[in-house]
């Protein structure tokens, strides 16, 4: 499914036709006989001039789902066309001229329209959008919009809008969603004081858990904070397998599952979770940047790269990939082209003083590599724990790697997470120290279940 194209007369428009698009789009997925790419990988064309035998071929589809939205006071104007990928025959197309307050009756009919089209047999009844009041679902609608756009301003303009949704629709559960997540990502990304992050989302997860138990970004947003933030990693693990179950068709849930996996030790069963996950959103950088971090556990370097420079080809900006490239690097020994890839690390306060640190050690430049660790725990030390034990621990100062890792433990630093197979602390596998931490992270039964070549218990 391709983005709607904005027809309306006023660009600010914009979010609307997204809008429109993103919940179409997640009606569509929800139904198990169909294959629906995501939407990361659906909005990478917004825009762009590219033939449709050559969208289908990179989604990996075989039909696409185009139109338009123009909105104009309470009118709306929609028009929808399924084709062909092959041969650019149209098997479909309406267009809907109604109030603003019967589009989630458009949307449904336009669902209908395109199982009929494609001559899908349901096995159940089809979902339908969940209606509530027209100027609830607008801010609804435009606070995805800006949390899609992934700033800091965007984030915070984000969580306003839709809590304006929430005050005027109490009842509506997908905004209560969308807002625990977004203030979960707040907190993630330094836009918001974590525990104040983790309670704000956790009460907007459970009233919208309250009103309906079965959606599926509440439940994903509850496993992040199990796994990031609680470090309950089992019961994250049950919360994503609950969230890609209620949402077969997303990329979201399964590919969670997969990252949790990861952090148990379980990378090879990660590994198929992700790959299942690219498969519905091949154009997600994310999905690229986890699977590289399981190849790099399993010490698979050659596909631990190809996966980081295909995130980087996706998202040349995306921060911390040219850190763990870095690492790639120095594990095969190629000290030179690390140093080189430490340098392109957009992020100068946590992730390129880090990767620079390791790469100027490991060229034996010790008077660089204690400047950039310096500036290090100067400019990131509230933010960038494990990456400060992560260096030491590269650096072979165990003692100092161990107390950063204990000062992650004390502010809930969610690196701490991925410690498992994280190779950088092979340093510290066969101290008496490293058992006792994975016993306070609960990861002790997880750690002794993992071959020694990962990382589990040296024979």
């Amino acid at each position: 499914m391709l983005p709607f194209v904005n027809m309306s007369s006023d660009p600010e428009q914009e979010y609307f036709s997204d809008g429109i698009t993103e919940e179409l789009l997640n009606l569509l997925a929800k139904i198990p006989e169909l294959r629906v790419a995501a939407r990361t990988s659906s909005f990478s064309f917004k825009g762009q001039n590219v033939e449709i035998p050559v969208i289908a071929e990179r989604l990996g589809v075989a039909h696409i789902l185009e139109g338009s939205v123009r909105k104009a006071g309470s009118q709306v104007r929609i028009t929808a066309q399924l084709i062909q990928a092959d041969d650019g025959f149209h098997l479909w197309s309406e267009t809907y001229d109604r109030q603003l307050d019967n589009i989630f009756a458009i949307q449904d009919e336009i669902s209908a329209a395109v199982v009929d089209a494609l001559k899908v047999t349901l096995l159940g009844e089809a979902p339908r959008s969940v209606e509530t009041d027209p100027e609830a679902y607008r801010l609804y609608l435009e606070g995805q919009y800006f949390f899609n756009q992934r700033s800091q301003e965007s984030l915070l303009k984000a969580a306003e809008l839709l809590q304006q949704s929430v005050a005027i629709a109490p009842e509506y559960a997908p905004a209560w969603a969308e807002l625990a997540f977004v203030q979960l990502w707040l907190g993630a990304s330094g836009g918001m004081e974590p525990g104040e992050s983790i309670r704000l989302a956790e009460r907007s997860t459970s009233r919208a858990l309250e009103l309906d138990p079965n959606l599926s970004l509440a439940h994903t947003t509850r496993a992040i904070r199990y796994v990031f933030y609680d470090f309950d990693f089992e019961r994250g693990l049950a919360e994503y397998k609950r969230a890609f179950d209620l949402d077969p068709g997303g990329a979201l849930g399964i590919g969670g599952y997969g990252l949790a996996l990861k952090q148990l030790g379980r990378f090879g069963e990660a590994i198929e979770y992700q790959l299942e996950g690219l498969k519905r959103d091949p154009l997600m950088p994310e999905s690229h940047n986890n699977l590289g971090t399981s190849y790099l556990a399993m010490g698979e370097w050659d596909r631990a790269e190809s996966s980081f420079r295909q995130a980087l080809e996706l998202s040349p900006d995306y921060v911390g990939v040219r850190n763990r490239l870095t690492r790639a690097y120095l594990f095969q020994g190629q000290t030179e082209k690390a140093l080189a890839t430490a340098k392109q690390e957009p992020d100068d306060k946590v992730y390129r003083p880090s990767a620079l640190s390791m790469a100027h050690h490991s060229l034996g430049e010790t008077a660089a590599s204690d400047r950039e660790l310096q500036q290090l725990i100067e400019q990131g030390a509230e933010v960038g724990a494990y990456q400060i034990a992560q260096t030491y621990a590269w650096r072979g100062e165990t003692d100092k790697a161990f107390e950063w890792l204990d000062e992650c433990l004390e502010i809930r630093d969610s690196g701490l997470a991925s410690v498992l197979g994280d190779r950088v602390f092979e340093s510290l596998w066969d101290d008496p120290r490293w058992e006792i931490l994975l016993g306070k992270l609960k990861l002790w039964d997880a750690w002794r279940a993992m071959p020694p070549a990962w990382g589990g218990p040296q024979p």
